[in-house]
């Protein structure tokens, strides 16, 4: 498999300490952010990047968040239409499990319609169910109509098969690819494997 070509674009915005950011906070859109680094942000409010048309390039590194339901598990709690619309989006990274479970009812990347790639490097998938509209809605990741193929979500090999009958992911069971341990490694930490 060819390795992706995760190299960073020019115009960025690293947020290193931030944990939350609330909601429609940059709701019109930032025009030139082509790319954004999200590095301890366990919760993204609803609307935060909504419209963020020149938005490329997405890593959320995520923050350890804890409820009753996923005690333990890493997790980034991304709430409605937090990156609706940003058109130009094309790959997501996730380094924990992405949470769409308090999801407001609203698509959290709904006419993100270029992107073709995510990237889950989480090593659990916790057991919860998908409440509201698919969280890719208008996206290649559901519809083949806006690129001329489907969008495609790499995750840890072993993990594949836990997806696909996930009660969450299960809808997007032909587009998982199974990555190795150091296949991603590669991906998410580039300099440590040099």
């Amino acid at each position: 498999m060819a390795k992706p070509d995760l190299t960073q674009p020019e115009t960025n915005i690293n947020f290193e300490n931030i944990i939350s950011i609330g909601n429609s906070v940059f709701t019109s859109g930032i025009s030139g952010l082509t790319s954004l680094n999200l590095k301890s942000c366990h919760t993204i409010g609803q609307n935060v990047f909504r419209s963020c048309y020149d938005l490329t390039w997405l890593s959320i590194a995520g923050g350890s968040y804890s409820n009753s339901a996923q005690e333990g598990y890493p997790i980034t709690a991304l709430y409605g239409w937090a990156f609706a619309s940003c058109t130009n989006l094309s790959v997501v990274y996730f380094n924990n499990y992405p949470d769409f479970y308090n999801m407001h009812y609203f698509p959290q990347f709904s006419g993100c319609h270029s992107l073709k790639s995510i990237y889950i490097y989480s090593p659990s998938i916790p057991d919860q169910n998908l409440s509201g509209p698919d969280p890719f809605c208008d996206t290649p990741i559901t519809d083949s109509s806006y690129l001329g193929y489907y969008g495609s979500i790499y995750v840890r090999a072993s993990l594949v098969s836990y997806y696909k009958k996930s009660p969450m992911w299960s809808a997007y069971k032909n587009r998982f690819i199974g990555l190795t341990q150091q296949e991603l490694d590669d991906i998410f930490y580039p300099s440590e494997h040099e």
